[in-house]
């Protein structure tokens, strides 16, 4: 019951980070005064801030080609840590899902604090980037997701006290 909650909250996050995005897009100039909500869960608190921003880029969402858009990804600094480095580390899974219009990667990374450590510096990079940020920490595990330029979503999840971590990135074409 406690992962299906934490997926409904993650979902429900990432949804409203696209909501985000989406409006950043049809008004550049658009800016968001710092808001808090806060909600209970079983064993958990969870605080979502939204963070005050500007949209950062001439070019919209809209009007950039795939080429473009490829381009842009592979320069983050986090896009590094879905190829052959990475993919058959001790206690490292690869996981990489691309359709016609979109592309999620995703690497997990348990029982290797090593590993942690260079991942969550490598997110720190990006984290600089962003034009929205929502954290959400707990007993547990610390969550950071991140809305980028040009509709990329990047997150990053520590648990068991650096011993595991999550980090995905996720764009549309």
């Amino acid at each position: 019951m406690k992962k299906i909650s934490l997926i409904v909250i993650l979902v429900m996050t990432i949804g409203w980070v696209m909501e985000i995005n989406a409006q950043e897009s049809y008004q550049e100039d658009i800016a968001f005064n710092a808001s808090e909500m806060s909600f209970q869960g079983e064993n958990e608190q969870v605080r979502v801030r939204k963070s005050s921003s500007k949209s950062d880029s001439g070019k919209e969402q809209s009007t950039m080609t795939k080429e473009e858009k490829m381009k842009y990804v592979q320069s983050l600094a986090a896009y590094k840590l879905f190829g052959d480095e990475y993919k058959r580390k001790k206690g490292c899974t690869l996981e990489i899902i691309t359709s016609q219009k979109s592309q999620f990667c995703e690497l997990t990374v348990r029982n290797n604090k090593e590993i942690v450590q260079e991942v969550k510096k490598i997110f720190e990079q990006d984290k600089a980037l962003a034009k929205n940020t929502i954290q959400t920490y707990s007993e547990s595990r610390e969550e950071i997701i991140i809305t980028l330029p040009h509709g990329v979503t990047e997150s990053f999840t520590e648990k068991n006290e650096g011993e595991s971590c999550v980090i995905f990135i996720s764009y549309q074409f």
